[in-house]
C-alpha cells in the first residue's frame, strides 16, 4: 500500500485486512452506537466496529474524529474510555477527520478489572501507539514496519514499537556525527589531532546538530493559512542543491546567518539583505540558542554579510545533504509523547537523546567517552514519568492535604475528570505557583521537562482556561510594558492556555545546573522547542504574533553542582554586619538588586537584554568587592561566574544563581556516576564539605547529602542512580544519613534488570526533609529483571510492600518482607561470624604486578627447568580464579615463579646494591633471570614488586599456601568453595581460609549461606556475587552439635567424587548436607522454603 496517498476507507481497510492481520481476521462491520457507552464523546465524533483477529484478541474500529488538530492526549483518552465501555483490551484503531487527507493507525490497550465474573467499567495501564499517514507524512518508517502480515501479538507490539523508531533516527544520526567529527570538520587554527581540539569539535557538532533539530521542529509549527515557521528554502537537502549549483557553502552562504543574523536578530534590526524573502517571513526568536558563541567560530562581516573565518571553518555541502536527507525520512512531531500516547516519529524527547548519546561516542584518538568521564546518562521515560509523579504527588498532598488517591488520578494522563471542590483547586494553583524544583545534575533537561509536562497537566484540570494562572503568571512580570504586551496577548487566547501554563512554571519553579556546557545549551533548547510549539503563528502580525523566548541564564546554569562558596555561614553573616559608612548600598539590597536584575532579564530581548546583563556585571562586581574585604577566595570565586557565558564554573550557590535562598521544594536527578578513582582532585574539598565523605566514595554519594541540603524543610528528593550505596562500606555514612535526617517514602531497587545500560543496578529512592516519626513505613520494591520496563508502574503497584523504616540497618539495606528480615536476624544470632571464627584471616592469592613474567605454561616451566635445575625450586602449581569450581579444582598446568620479596625470605642477593644483587640474582636462578630480563622494563615500572624488581610483593602468609585450605573466587554465580591439599598457589583473584576443616567447606557451600551471602552482599550484573572479606566474614558459623563429623564425611565422599569425574551429579549427597545445616541453624518448614525459593 502506499501509505502517502490521501485516506481512503475502502483502501486501507482492503490492506489491513488481506496484507496486515492475520488470515483469521474476521469482519463484521457494525456502527458503534453513542448510547452504548458510558460517555459522550468531545472529540470523537463516529465510530465503526470493522471486525477481530482471534488470535490476536484483537478488535479493528474506524474513528471519525473532529479535527486533525485535536490535542492527542484527549483524543486517546476518549478511546480508552470508549474500549472500556466495549469491553476492547486490544484496538487496531484507524483515526481520520473529513477535513484533512492524512490519517493515524493506532494500536490500543488498556487492562480491565475484574469482579466475579463481569468486566468493572475501569481500566489501568492505557497504551496509543500511532503511525502518522496520508499526504504530509514521512513513509520510510510505516513502509519498514507495516509491510508484511502480523504473525501473533508480540509481533504486532513490535511493529509499533517507537524504541526501534528512536534507536534507528538515533544510529544516523551518530553515523552523521561521525562523520563530520571524524574528518569532514575543520575549525580554524586548531590541531584536529589534539584532544582538546577533538572535544572543540565534538561540541561544535553536537551543538550544530542541536541546532538544526531544533529548527527542524519549528519546520512543523504552521500558520492557518499553512505558512510553516521556518521555510523549506532555507532548511532542506532542496537548499543544500541551490547551493552547490551556484557555487557556494551552504554553511556559511545560508546556515550560519540564519542561525546569528535571522533567528537571533529582531527583523526590523536585521541587515537589509536578511529582511528579504525567505528570511522576511521567518521571526525572530531570542533566548540566546542562536546567540554566537566562542566555539561557533563566527565573527560577521556587515560589508560581505558572511564571517570573516568562512575560509577557515569547514564544512562541506555534501554533509549537510546527507544529513538533511536522512531528517527528511522521518516524521517529526512538536507534539512531546507521553507514556500513555506515543506516535512513531521523532519528538522533542529525541533532542536530550542526541545529546545523551552524541556526547557517548568514541573519541577515536584516547579511547575516552564525554559520558564515561561526567557520568551523563539517560532515563527512560517511564522512569521520569514515575519519579517526576511521586515527587508532585508527595509536595502537593504537604500543602494542599488532598487524598493521595485524588491527586495521582490528577497526575494521571489517562484520567480526565477531577473531583475537586473550587477550594482545592485554589489550593492546587497556588502551590504549583510556589514549587521550586532543581535538577542538579540536569543533563538534556529530562527530569526539568518532566515536571514541566506534568505541571502542565494538572493545570489544565483544575484551571481549564487558564484564568486562575495567568493572573498569577502577570503578577509575577516586573516591568509594566512588558506584563501589557503578555496579557494582551495571552488573555482570552484558548489556542495559547499551554503557552501561558509553560511560561509560568518555566519562569516561577524550574531550575538545572549541569557541569558540561553543552548540557546546559541543550536543556534551554529543549525548552525554547516546548514554548515555541504552543504558540499561536498569525501571519498578519509583527513577528508572525512570535513571542521572543525568555532568558534563562538563571534557570539553568554550568556550574559544579556540589563545590560551595568558601565560608558562606561567614560571608551570610557579614551581610547584616555591613558598616553604611563604608558602602553606597549595604550587601542585603545588592542582593535584592540582583533579583530584580534576574526577573527583568528573563523577559528582556534586544538593546534592553544588554542593559541588564550590564547591571547584572556592575552588581556583581560590588558584592564580590564587598566579598573581599572577608576572604579574596570567595571574592574570586564569586568575580569569575558569568552566566552569559556558557562556560563551566567551579562552584554553586542557589541564592546567589538562582536567588533561591530557603531551599527548594523537591530536588530530583539521575546524579552521575563516576567512581572515586576519578574525582581525587575533589576529594580535599569533598571532605571538608560533606559529613557523607569517605576516600572510596564515588561521586553520587556527595549529590545525595547536596541534594538534601538543598531542600527547605520538608522537602522532597527523588534519585536514581546505583543502588551500590545500599550494603557497600563506603555507603554506609551515606545510609545513615539518609535515614536519620529524611523520611524515606519509597526505595526502589532493579538489582541486575537491564532498565538502562548505562547503570548498573540501579535504584530510586523518594526521601523527604524531615525526621522519621516512630514507626514510619518505607514502600519498598525490587524489580523483576525479565520484566519490560513500560510495565514499571503496573507491577509496582502490585509487587510492593511497606517496612518500618527503622529496619533499613546501617550495616546495609535489605528490601525484603518482615519474614525475610527477620530470617536474616535469626541466622545471624545462630552463630560466631565466620571472620571471628578464623580470626580475620582471609588471604588473597599472589598479586603478581605482571602475570605475562611470573606466570608460565607446563612448556616454559619444563624448558626453564632444563636450562637450569634451580629453576624447579621457585616453579610453583598455580590456580586462576576460571580454575576454582564447586567442590573441585581443574588445573590448567600453570605455574608460577615465586621469588619472595627480600622482606620475606633472605636470598643470595638480599641487602645488596641493585646491580650487585642482579648478578647474584642471575648467578642463583640463571634461567628464570634470561626469563624475567625479557621483561624487565615493565617489572620495574609495576607497582606490586618487592625489595627487587624481580621480587614479588612482600607477603606474610606464603607458608599458607602450601597447607590444606578452603579456596574460593572472588567472582562466581553461587557457591564455589574446594578444599586444596595439593599445595597450589593462587592468583589474586582467588581467596583461601587456613583451614583443614572440611565441615566448614560443606557448610559454605550449603544452600542456607549461600542464600544468606546474597542477602547480604552486592551483586554485579550478570547474576554473579562478588566473594570479599567484608561480606564473607559475616557468614554465621553455628555450633555444630555433632552435625561436623557427618558433614566432613560427606564434604568428603562430593570431593572424591569430583577427583574421580569432574562432571559427578554429587546433589544428593548436598541436599544431605543441607538438611544438616537446616537442623544447625533450626530453620522451621516456612523458613526453608524462603531459603530455597520454594512455595
Amino acid at each position: 500500500m502506499n501509505f502517502s496517498e490521501p485516506f481512503n476507507k475502502t483502501a486501507v481497510l482492503d490492506f489491513l485486512k488481506n496484507q496486515f492481520l492475520p488470515d483469521d481476521f474476521a469482519e463484521s462491520r457494525e456502527p458503534v452506537k453513542f448510547s452504548q457507552l458510558s460517555l459522550t464523546p468531545d472529540r470523537v465524533k463516529e465510530i465503526e466496529f470493522i471486525g477481530e483477529s482471534s488470535s490476536l484478541a484483537l478488535k479493528l474500529y474506524m474513528i471519525r474524529h473532529e479535527s486533525e488538530t485535536d490535542p492527542r492526549v484527549t483524543l486517546s483518552r476518549e478511546t480508552f474510555r470508549v474500549m472500556s465501555s466495549l469491553g476492547a483490551q486490544r484496538a487496531l484503531v484507524v483515526f481520520y477527520s473529513a477535513s484533512s487527507s492524512n490519517y493515524r493507525l493506532s494500536l490500543a490497550t488498556i487492562t480491565l478489572a475484574l469482579k466475579g465474573a463481569k468486566t468493572k467499567r475501569e481500566y489501568s495501564n492505557p497504551r496509543r501507539y500511532s503511525f502518522f499517514l496520508g499526504p504530509d507524512a514521512k513513509t520510510h518508517t510505516p513502509e519498514q514496519f507495516l509491510s508484511k502480515k502480523v504473525s501473533d501479538f508480540e509481533d504486532l507490539l513490535g511493529r509499533f514499537s517507537i524504541e526501534v523508531v528512536n534507536k534507528d533516527f538515533y544510529n544516523e544520526i551518530a553515523t552523521k556525527f561521525t562523520a563530520l567529527v571524524g574528518g569532514k570538520l575543520r575549525l580554524p587554527g586548531r590541531d584536529m589531532s589534539n584532544p582538546a581540539s577533538r572535544i572543540t569539535a565534538q561540541e561544535f557538532a553536537v551543538r550544530l546538530i542541536g541546532r538544526i533539530v531544533f529548527c527542524w521542529f519549528l519546520k512543523k509549527k504552521k500558520s492557518p493559512g499553512g505558512e510553516p515557521l521556518l521555510p523549506e528554502s532555507v532548511l532542506s537537502s532542496v537548499a543544500v542543491a541551490a547551493c552547490d549549483k551556484a557555487g557556494d557553502n551552504y554553511y556559511h552562504a545560508v546556515l550560519e546567518n540564519f542561525f546569528f543574523q535571522v533567528l537571533n536578530t529582531e527583523i526590523a534590526e536585521r541587515a537589509t539583505e536578511f529582511k528579504k524573502t525567505p528570511y522576511d517571513k521567518i521571526p525572530f526568536l531570542n533566548g540566546g540558542l542562536f546567540e554566537p558563541h566562542d566555539g561557533d567560530f563566527y565573527d560577521f562581516d556587515a560589508l560581505t554579510c558572511c564571517s570573516r573565518l568562512s575560509n577557515t571553518l569547514k564544512i562541506p555541502n555534501e554533509w549537510f545533504k546527507g544529513f538533511f536527507e536522512t531528517l527528511e525520512t522521518y516524521n517529526f512531531t512538536i507534539d512531546e509523547n507521553t507514556s500513555v500516547d506515543v506516535e512513531l516519529a521523532v519528538d522533542p524527547e529525541m533532542l536530550g537523546r542526541i545529546f545523551e548519546n552524541l556526547l557517548a561516542e568514541i573519541n577515536p584518538e584516547t579511547g575516552e567517552t564525554a559520558r564515561k568521564a561526567t557520568g551523563s546518562y539517560y532515563t527512560p521515560r517511564p522512569i521520569v514519568e514515575y519519579m517526576v509523579d511521586e515527587s508532585l504527588k508527595e509536595y502537593l498532598k504537604t500543602r494542599t492535604a488532598i487524598a493521595e488517591d485524588t491527586l495521582a488520578d490528577l497526575l494521571s494522563y489517562s484520567e480526565s475528570d477531577t473531583d475537586l471542590s473550587e477550594p482545592e483547586k485554589e489550593k492546587i494553583i497556588s502551590a504549583l505557583d510556589e514549587v521550586k524544583i532543581i535538577d542538579p545534575a540536569c543533563g538534556s533537561g529530562a527530569f526539568p521537562m518532566g515536571m514541566l509536562q506534568k505541571i502542565v497537566l494538572v493545570l489544565q484540570k483544575v484551571d481549564p482556561d487558564s484564568r486562575k494562572w495567568l493572573s498569577k503568571l502577570l503578577d509575577s512580570v516586573p516591568d509594566a510594558t512588558a506584563r501589557e504586551t503578555l496579557r494582551k496577548k495571552l488573555e482570552g487566547e484558548a489556542d495559547l492556555w499551554n503557552y501561558t501554563r509553560k511560561l509560568g512554571v518555566i519562569r516561577k519553579s524550574i531550575y538545572g545546573v549541569d557541569i558540561q556546557p553543552i548540557a546546559v545549551e541543550i536543556s534551554k533548547l529543549r525548552f525554547f522547542l516546548s514554548l515555541v510549539v504552543d504558540e499561536k503563528v498569525d501571519d498578519k502580525k509583527k513577528n508572525r504574533a512570535i513571542e521572543p523566548l525568555p532568558n534563562l541564564e538563571f534557570k539553568f546554569v554550568c556550574a559544579n553542582a556540589l563545590i560551595a562558596l568558601p565560608e558562606i555561614a561567614e560571608h551570610m553573616i557579614d551581610l547584616f554586619n555591613y558598616n553604611a559608612h563604608e558602602h553606597r548600598e549595604s550587601p542585603v539590597e545588592l542582593m535584592q538588586k540582583l533579583s530584580e536584575i534576574r526577573d527583568e532579564y528573563f523577559s528582556a530581548y534586544g538593546k534592553k537584554k544588554h542593559a541588564w546583563e550590564k547591571k547584572f556585571r556592575e552588581t556583581q562586581l560590588k558584592l564580590s568587592d564587598f566579598a573581599s574585604t572577608k576572604g579574596t577566595s570567595r571574592a574570586e570565586m564569586l568575580s569569575k561566574w558569568d552566566p552569559f557565558r556558557n562556560k563551566s564554573t567551579e562552584w554553586f550557590d542557589s541564592n546567589w544563581m538562582f536567588g533561591v535562598k530557603d531551599g527548594f521544594d523537591i530536588v530530583i536527578a539521575n546524579p552521575p556516576y563516576v567512581r572515586q578513582e576519578d574525582i581525587k582532585e575533589y576529594k580535599p574539598v569533598f571532605k571538608e564539605q560533606y559529613e557523607c565523605f569517605t576516600g572510596a566514595s564515588d561521586l553520587y554519594v556527595y549529590f545525595y547529602e547536596q541534594g538534601l541540603k538543598l531542600l527547605r524543610p520538608g522537602g522532597i528528593l527523588t534519585f536514581i542512580s546505583s543502588n551500590k550505596y545500599f550494603r557497600s562500606g563506603y555507603g554506609e555514612k551515606l545510609r545513615g544519613f539518609l535515614a536519620a535526617k529524611g523520611r524515606i517514602h519509597t526505595l526502589i531497587d532493579f538489582g541486575d534488570a537491564p532498565v538502562f545500560t548505562a547503570i548498573a543496578y540501579p535504584s530510586i529512592i523518594l526521601v523527604s526533609k524531615d525526621a522519621p516519626p516512630d514507626g514510619h513505613k518505607t514502600r519498598v520494591f525490587t524489580w523483576d529483571p525479565a520484566a519490560p520496563v513500560e510495565e514499571f508502574s503496573t507491577r509496582l503497584n502490585s509487587g510492593s510492600f511497606y517496612m518500618p523504616q527503622k529496619d533499613l540497618r546501617p550495616d546495609g539495606w535489605r528490601l525484603e518482607s518482615p519474614a525475610v528480615l527477620k530470617l536474616l536476624e535469626k541466622l545471624r544470632k545462630a552463630g560466631k561470624p565466620l571472620g571471628e571464627y578464623v580470626n580475620g584471616k582471609f588471604y588473597r592469592g599472589i598479586l603478581t604486578g605482571l602475570n605475562e613474567a611470573f606466570v608460565v605454561d607446563r612448556a616454559t616451566r619444563d624448558m626453564l627447568i632444563t636450562m637450569h635445575k634451580s629453576s624447579a625450586e621457585v616453579l610453583k602449581p598455580f590456580l586462576r580464579g576460571r580454575d576454582v569450581k564447586r567442590w573441585k579444582t581443574e588445573f590448567a598446568e600453570q605455574y608460577l615463579i615465586k621469588l619472595e620479596s627480600s622482606e620475606n625470605k633472605p636470598h643470595p642477593w638480599s641487602g645488596k646494591p641493585e646491580a650487585e644483587a642482579e648478578k647474584a640474582f642471575a648467578k642463583t636462578y640463571p634461567a628464570i633471570h634470561a626469563h624475567l630480563h625479557k621483561f624487565r622494563a615493565g617489572l620495574i615500572k609495576r607497582d606490586d614488586q618487592g625489595r627487587y624488581f624481580w621480587e614479588l610483593r612482600s607477603c606474610v602468609y606464603w607458608q599458607e599456601f602450601e597447607k590444606p585450605k578452603i579456596i574460593y573466587p572472588d567472582i562466581a554465580q553461587g557457591s564455589e568453595f574446594t578444599y586444596d591439599d595439593d599445595k597450589f598457589f593462587l592468583m589474586n583473584t582467588l581467596y583461601l581460609l587456613p583451614t583443614s576443616e572440611k565441615w566448614l567447606l560443606g557448610l559454605l557451600n550449603s544452600k542456607p549461606v549461600f542464600w544468606f551471602y546474597t542477602m547480604t552482599s552486592t551483586q554485579i550484573r550478570g547474576g554473579f556475587v562478588r566473594f570479599i572479606a567484608q561480606y564473607v566474614s559475616q557468614i554465621p558459623v553455628p555450633q555444630m552439635d555433632g552435625h561436623s563429623k557427618r558433614i566432613e564425611t560427606l564434604a568428603d565422599k562430593i570431593l572424591a567424587a569430583k577427583r574421580t569425574n569432574p562432571a559427578a551429579d554429587v546433589s544428593a549427597l548436598e541436599g544431605e548436607i543441607n538438611q544438616h545445616v537446616y537442623k544447625l541453624y533450626n530453620l522451621t518448614p516456612e523458613e526453608i522454603k524462603i531459603v530455597t525459593n520454594t512455595d
